[in-house]
């Protein structure tokens, strides 16, 4: 045993201590009562026991006992969940196992045991003492020289052996825990202890002077994970000096290696972190090889830590279910790792692929019962991918799958396959591979996204395999396998085959002085450890299995590298400049066309020269020395370039062959530089259409399945619609490059296909002839489709039986038969035929003939292999004295719903009695009448004798199975007729492509049922629930070309005669431009000034309308995109006639516009006069209303002012032959169903007939006059009274005399009727004063305020003073002579104008 082995299971025999209890003889005696061990290791604890009688039930072992219940057994807490092991038999051993020890599994450890006898229970006191400790250095000791101990928490067990490390070099060993010798106090050095056996355990590097040391600290000392994940391995490093360099290695290498540089690591592994932080390894996609410990070192200018530190154990392990027996008929499932899995995970079950439950126990909490049937797995949360193998709980003949990887990473642009191999208990009805990231698991042969890319192969037992070309990165994804069977379904929820598409990328890094680095990278690590090649300048360079160029290269501006993957080299990546991005380099638009016979191809690149270029051209990769195309015999009249540097350079090929089939390469040439000819370009492939027949089992009824087919997919037509002739004339079209139509005897068609837009370029006929009876032959025009064709100008034919038939003929030994296999066609190839016998094939028998002994019992049929399902009829050696079955139809399709009968005759040998017959469907013969699920479904009937028909009624999918009929006879004879008869129950199914379309193109739905139900069915279309009239059909097609608005509806489709059973219906959603675009106004009704109206844009749209616009006519646009325009309050001004544009991504429409009328009442009422000018007593005068209304005013009333009652009314009021009396101030009233409202007044100013202007003039001045001279002697008279006797009352008077004011107010009320509308429409004109005092004295002034008002001018004060000088204030000689007592001082504020 090694020492790590020895170390991992610590088991200490020592002295043992019996414990006994009373006089029965009942007994615990432990090995050891105290032990003390290193956390992180391995203990073993055991007892032996003693009772009087009885068998032990139960035992545990415990450490908590409460009070009043049993105590609590250590397997059920969660604490030492998958650390516990009991050795040997659980219910009678004594050893208890735990691993991966913590300080928290301290404590006393007690051993329980209970008998049959009726309340016999003993424990057994005092217990095992387990203490767990780590291990510590400590340092002591003078300033100097430094002592070391290696020091625990209790005294470890069994005397070990102490191993020093300095500096993570292996130092010395001893049994002291004391280092033998001082240590100097430096700053560089560090040390560590361990124990002998348990090296991974070591305590932590101390220094032995302050905190900076070099030392190396890991995070975790084990590390158990799962194979496939992911791990990251990390420590903490510290070191005196500066670091140089730091890497990982493993310690089983003899010579410690990087890990990035180890080849088995290729791909697999980073480095991230710094000095002082954590510094982690990282290794994906983990292997069960990658168990090995790990450690860290690195270098500074000085030091080197040590390699033989121990690291972090990583152990790498897979899952399995593990079964045992539990009761009876039951079994216990557990997930089971060959170590402890860290972090304490959470298990995932699943039964039969389907998610069943989870647990942090790896032990299923039930027990499962035991049959043929079931499989179960189990899985880690978040590696769902990594789960174990299914695994039956009987026998091995249970449902599961098995992938054959469970992670794939492949290029962009290449095929992969996903395969896995398949187990069903019952017969399986349908397969199929599906994404899991669908809410609803679809057949990837029905996705639109991988049409024309995905294959099926393989049978049951056997790989069957998902093929998947030309990968695009949206393909990556988890890809899962399902199987149906009767009454079993594959669950969906079980992880698959998890796939990454990645493209190549070169990572330019840093590397010397001058020199750069060179790695191929990719998102995922390649499968199958690939050759990477490497180019420079367009010029193959070097080959490796490392994705890192090995040598360095210069940083200059000229030169490009690019990398590809040996195999696909055309899947190259872009090439990649080293310093800057001006070096040569060409870079092609596509890797791969695929192109139809005699269309035209255009293959482009663009390319960038460091230098000029001085010539370019394109070359076939195929020809031994480049040779421009141009100057090709064989392209001649068919080649053109086009382009210019930097720009697409393009190659068109016209009239294309295909032997125009190849690589095309590009090149160019500058003054000292020509690009490689070995940097792989676009790879061309030129096909033709080819129909291809594949006949089902061939019989009366049975599907014939045309397929319009081409050696490549098409990449210049994604969306193809093909276009299908029958004898010339057209057919049908489909997005579907299939056609099928059921065989019916008596004709030959022939057939052909082309593609919509390409119908020049369509295909060879194909001619299939059903005229025999027991042959339908096909005949190819095609060379490429028949490979035994011998010549290309002739066609070939391929002959499928359609009946075979065993005969019986003597044989030359006597008392033999001679059966032969024969058909009434001749085939095309010499088949190989297969024999059966009692239904079970023969593994040897493979000619034509077969000899059997004519006494024998047994009965013989035949096949050819390649068309097993087509069996001839069982015959007998001789007469019908045989066991024989034969069935009216071997294979069955019906819809769900339906109702079917199946029948069959037969035989037994004439020595036998027939007994009882039953049908039946699992691999052991029980009448599956019987079976609840049938209940009152199945009825038998013996029409006539040896002939027997079942029916089942009401049928589903589950019922989808092979059926086979068993006779029971006397002598304990049976006998089951097999092959049986294979019924298949089918949904139908409404496919659409596409289900979104714009309105225009073409829609194709398609009824389709899993098998033919009847001969040439005709289907029924519905839509919306209802049967559309007169549909315009192609077989099983409904097709509406071009496609409106008015086809968007739910789908559905029956077929005749079963019209009650409908396919589930199909939306088909039909984008349009907006459609009976509309405004509407709310409320309806009248529109009434001041109210909120709300005017809504309506349009018919899919997707819906997102953008609106409004406009007023004979206006500009208004603001807003929204579907309403508000009007908060409308205003007469709003009024006028509007409408909307409807907007989405296809289209616009312009409505119709709508008039808004906005009713309110009168506004801006006024009067006018006729004629204008004076008015002279006498004459005529007309005044006129007018006034702004809606709905108009209809009533007009006159009025004068200071008149109460009204003068008239009408629009218009004349006073004819007018007179002094008239003049005055006249206004109107208009007044409509919203309101009305009041003019402003018109002042009339009616003229005497012989007053003359001159006159009035006199007569004004003349007044003017008087008044002036009256006021000069009111003035002087004034003045004279104004002296006094004394100063006195002049200085009594001078707060107190009497200054009030005289106010004169002056309004001018003759306005012209101009002047008059002005101050009706600015009636807040200011006020005019003038203020006048007359003083008698200094301190006494009489004023004579005068206001004059006028409604046009801003306020005016005039104030004049007259002022009687006193005294004291009398001027001077000089001053008297020049002031005038009488002097009227005046102060004039001119007008403002109004702000408005």
């Amino acid at each position: 045993m090694s020492l790590r082995t020895a170390g991992s299971v610590l088991v200490v025999f020592l002295w043992s201590v019996a414990v006994v209890l009373g006089q029965n003889v009942w007994s615990v005696t432990y090995t050891t009562q105290s032990i003390c061990v290193l956390e992180g290791s391995t203990v073993e604890l055991s007892c032996s026991i003693r009772y009087p009688s009885g068998t032990v039930t139960s035992t545990v072992w415990f450490t908590k006992w409460g009070t009043g219940v049993e105590p609590e057994d250590l397997g059920q807490d969660p604490e030492y969940a998958g650390r516990l092991e009991y050795h040997g038999d659980k219910k009678n051993g004594h050893n208890l196992r735990i691993t991966d020890l913590r300080e928290k599994d301290s404590a006393t450890y007690k051993f329980r045991f209970i008998t049959d006898q009726t309340g016999w229970k003993y424990t057994g006191y005092p217990g095992v003492t387990l203490s767990v400790t780590g291990l510590q250095v400590k340092v002591t000791g003078g300033h100097q020289d430094k002592t070391l101990t290696c020091i625990t928490t209790c005294t470890l067990t069994g005397n070990p052996t102490y191993i020093w490390y300095k500096n993570g070099q292996h130092l010395d060993e001893s049994t002291s825990p004391q280092y033998k010798d001082l240590v100097s106090s430096n700053y560089d050095d560090s040390y560590s202890c361990a124990v002998k056996g348990h090296e991974d355990l070591h305590s932590p590097a101390v220094c032995v002077q302050d905190q900076i040391c070099s030392r190396v600290t890991y995070t975790k000392r084990r590390i158990c994970v799962l194979k496939g994940s992911t791990v990251d391995i990390s420590c903490t490093y510290v070191g005196y000096y500066s670091t140089t360099s730091t890497f990982w290695f493993r310690s089983d290498k003899s010579t410690p290696e990087d890990l990035t540089r180890d080849p088995g690591y290729t791909g697999r592994v980073k480095y991230t972190g710094t000095y002082r932080c954590p510094f982690t390894l990282r290794i994906t996609d983990l292997r069960e090889e990658d168990s090995a410990e790990y450690r860290f070192t690195f270098k500074t200018y000085n030091v080197e830590w040590g390699h033989s530190f121990p690291g972090t154990t990583l152990s790498v392990t897979g899952l399995q279910v593990k079964v045992t027996p539990a009761a009876e008929g039951q079994k216990t499932l557990t997930c089971i790792t060959t170590c402890t899995l860290t972090d304490n995970p959470t298990y995932i079950w699943y039964k039969n692929g389907q998610h069943l439950d989870e647990s942090t126990s790896p032990q299923y909490k039930y027990s499962v019962s035991s049959n043929y049937v079931d499989s179960y797995s189990c899985a880690v949360k978040g590696h769902e991918d990594l789960h174990s193998p299914a695994v039956c709980v009987q026998d091995q003949i249970c449902s599961r799958v098995t992938y054959t990887k469970r992670r794939i990473c492949v290029l962009k642009g290449s095929t992969v396959d996903i395969s896995c191999t398949y187990v069903g208990y019952y017969s399986t009805t349908s397969t199929f591979w599906f994404r899991s990231d669908k809410s609803t698991p679809e057949d990837l042969t029905r996705d639109p996204g991988y049409t024309g890319r995905v294959k099926y192969t393989g049978t049951y037992r056997c790989p069957f395999t998902l093929r998947i070309t030309d990968l695009r990165e949206e393909d990556s994804a988890e890809y899962r396998f399902t199987f149906k069977t009767y009454n079993v379904e594959w669950g969906h929820s079980f992880p698959g085959t998890t796939l990454s598409v990645t493209g190549l990328q070169v990572k330019v890094t840093p590397a010397a002085e001058g020199q750069k680095t060179l790695t191929c990278i990719t998102t995922c690590t390649l499968t199958d450890n690939p050759t990477y090649i490497w180019y420079k300048n367009g010029q193959h360079l070097d080959e490796s299995t490392s994705p890192q160029y090995k040598y360095s290269v210069s940083s200059n501006y000229v030169d490009s590298y690019s990398c590809a993957v040996k195999g696909h080299e055309d899947l190259h990546s872009p090439a990649v400049c080293v310093q800057g991005q001006i070096c040569n380099r060409v870079t092609y638009t596509k890797r791969r066309i695929c192109v139809l016979k005699g269309s035209t191809v255009e293959i482009s690149c663009t390319y960038v020269g460091y230098y000029s270029t001085t010539s370019t051209f394109w070359f076939r990769s195929d020809k031994s020395t480049p040779e421009d195309l141009t100057r090709d015999p064989g392209y001649t009249g068919r080649v053109k370039y086009t382009g210019t540097y930097r720009g697409p350079s393009i190659l068109r090929i016209t009239d294309l062959r295909e032997e125009d089939s190849a690589e095309y390469r590009f090149t160019f040439k500058t003054d000292n530089f020509e690009w490689g000819h070995s940097f792989p370009g676009t790879t061309l492939t030129v096909t033709d259409l080819q129909v291809k027949v594949i006949p089902d089992t061939v019989t009366e009824g049975s599907w014939v399945k045309l397929t319009c087919s081409t050696t490549c997919t098409l990449t210049e037509i994604p969306n193809p619609t093909y276009i299908w002739y029958k004898n010339g004339e057209y057919l049908f079209s489909d997005s579907s490059p299939q056609y099928q139509y059921s065989v019916s005897r008596g004709g030959s068609d022939s057939y052909s296909c082309t593609l919509r837009g390409h119908e020049k370029l369509s295909s060879s006929k194909v001619t299939v002839d059903t005229s025999s009876l027991s042959c339908l032959s096909v005949t190819y025009t095609s060379r490429i489709i028949c490979s035994l064709i011998p010549s290309v100008d002739l066609p070939c034919t391929t002959i499928y039986p359609t009946d075979l038939q065993v005969k019986v003929s003597p044989d030359t030994e006597a008392g033999k038969r001679t059966l032969t296999c024969s058909t009434t066609c001749s085939l095309t190839v010499n088949p190989t035929y297969i024999w059966y016998r009692n239904g079970q094939s023969l593994a040897w028998p493979t000619s034509q003939q077969y000899s059997v002994w004519s006494s024998e019992t047994e009965s013989y049929s035949c096949a050819v292999k390649g068309h097993e399902e087509l069996h001839s009829p069982a015959v007998c050696a001789q007469g019908d004295n045989c066991w024989r079955v034969t069935y009216t139809k071997r294979r069955i399709c019906v819809l769900k719903g339906s109702t079917v009968n199946i029948s069959c005759s037969y035989t037994h040998p004439t020595s036998y009695i027939e007994q009882g017959s039953f049908w039946f469907t699992q691999k052991h013969p029980v009448d599956f009448s019987s079976y609840p699920e049938y209940a009152g479904r199945v009825e038998y009937n013996r029409n006539t004798e040896n002939h027997h028909t079942m029916t089942i009624t009401d049928l589903t999918e589950k019922d989808s199975a092979e059926y086979k009929f068993r006779l029971l006879t006397t002598h304990d004879g049976r006998f089951s007729g097999l092959p049986g008869v294979m019924l298949t129950v089918t949904d139908i199914l409404l496919e659409m492509h596409p289900t979104s379309v714009s309105e225009g193109e073409r829609v194709t739905l398609r009824c389709r049922t899993k098998c033919p139900v009847s001969l040439n069915p005709t289907y029924i279309w519905y839509k919306n629930g209802q049967r559309l009239t007169k549909p315009i059909t192609s077989y099983n097609s409904l097709i509406l070309d071009p496609v409106s608005s008015e086809d968007t509806g739910n789908y559905s489709c029956a077929v005749e005669g079963f019209e009650r059973i409908l396919s589930p219906e199909e939306t088909l959603t039909v984008r349009f431009g907006p459609k009976n675009t509309s405004v509407s106004v709310s409320p309806s009704g009248e529109i009434v000034e001041g109210s909120s109206v709300t005017l809504t844009c309506s349009s018919d749209a899919n997707p819906p309308v997102d953008k609106y616009t409004w406009y007023k006519k004979n206006g500009a646009s208004l603001t807003g995109s929204e579907k309403t325009y508000n009007f908060t309050t409308i205003s007469s001004e709003d009024r006028g006639e509007y409408y909307c544009e409807a907007e989405n991504k296809y289209g616009r429409l312009i409505s119709s516009s709508l008039p808004v009328d906005v009713q309110y009442g009168p506004k801006n009422t006024s009067v006018s006069v006729s004629p204008s000018g004076e008015i002279v007593e006498g004459s005529s005068v007309t005044l006129t209303c007018s006034s702004d209304a809606n709905p108009p005013v209809d009533k007009y009333t006159w009025y004068k002012k200071n008149v109460t009652s009204p003068k008239a009314s009408g629009q218009s009021y004349i006073i004819t032959n007018i007179i002094s009396e008239d003049r005055g101030e006249y206004y109107c009233e208009a007044q409509n169903g919203r309101g009305s409202m009041n003019s402003t007044s018109l002042m009339i100013i009616v003229a005497g007939k012989q007053t003359s202007v001159m006159t009035a003039a006199v007569g004004i001045i003349v007044v003017v006059l008087v008044l002036i001279l009256c006021l000069s002697v009111f003035m002087w008279f004034r003045k004279k009274a104004s002296t006094s006797p004394s100063d006195t009352r002049d200085t009594a008077d001078d707060g107190q005399g009497d200054s009030s004011p005289v106010y004169d107010n002056i309004s001018s009320m003759a306005m012209t009727p101009t002047a008059a509308q002005t101050a009706a429409t600015d009636d807040q004109d200011d006020v005019h004063y003038a203020s006048v005092h007359f003083s008698r004295s200094k301190n006494q002034e009489v004023p004579l305020y005068s206001t004059v008002q006028k409604q046009d001018e801003d306020v005016q004060y005039a104030a004049v003073k007259f002022n009687h000088l006193s005294a004291a204030t009398q001027p001077t000689a000089a001053q008297a002579a020049e002031v005038d007592p009488s002097v009227l001082y005046s102060t004039v504020n001119k007008p403002r104008n109004k702000k408005t």
